[in-house]
């Protein structure tokens, strides 16, 4: 019989194995020690064990086949998939948002300024999760934020690989006067397909 660890325990110890993936504390393939995660957040292994097969299935987390468990690295193919599978859910969600939403949305975010490789993959994810939210539809925010979550990892090597990156950044939030809702379409469209393009060079960054 299956032993299940304290709830309260599980949760917080889940919230915070959580937070340190998505703020990029481990890169992407990193191995995931259980006995050094629960020494770390003052818990058993069991719980540990028990959140990081919860992460597997959020796609965070991966399972080895040799055991033990690592931070999910994708291949090339995968990895455009997901980048795909992010911006048509972007498109999407611009398509049932009004103009004057998308604005207010994303106006708060054009004063951010993010020097350090960290903060410039905040501000993305903050920029996507703000086009989703716009919805007001609980699946679009939610599929957004699983996307950025795992996509963090891979945002920290895109930052290597392109030099522009910033400027980038800042282009998508030149919202423009008019037509503000295909201005950002087209530019989200752009951000993806080079990174699709890249894909390859993007895992080459990670594992070199």
């Amino acid at each position: 019989m299956l032993v299940t660890s304290d709830a309260a325990t599980q949760e917080r110890v889940y919230r915070a194995i959580k937070a340190t993936l998505v703020r990029g504390e481990f890169a992407a393939g990193a191995r995931l020690e259980i006995s050094s995660l629960a020494k770390r957040y003052g818990a058993s292994q069991t719980p540990v064990r028990e959140v990081l097969g919860r992460l597997v299935g959020e796609g965070l987390v991966e399972h080895r086949e040799e055991g033990g468990y690592r931070f999910c690295l994708l291949d090339a193919e995968r990895l455009r998939d997901l980048y795909f599978w992010n911006a048509q859910h972007l498109l999407a969600a611009l398509h049932v948002v009004r103009e004057p939403v998308v604005v207010r949305a994303l106006e708060p975010l054009r004063t951010r300024t993010a020097a350090a490789p960290i903060d410039q993959v905040a501000l993305i994810a903050q920029i996507f999760q703000a086009i989703g939210d716009a919805t007001g539809n609980a699946e679009f925010s939610e599929r957004i934020r699983n996307a950025n979550e795992r996509l963090q990892g891979f945002r920290m090597a895109e930052i290597e690989l392109f030099a522009d990156t910033t400027l980038e950044t800042s282009r998508l939030l030149a919202l423009g006067r008019f037509n503000v809702q295909k201005n950002v379409r087209r530019k989200i469209m752009y951000y993806h397909r080079r990174r699709i393009e890249h894909a390859a060079q993007i895992i080459a960054a990670i594992t070199s």
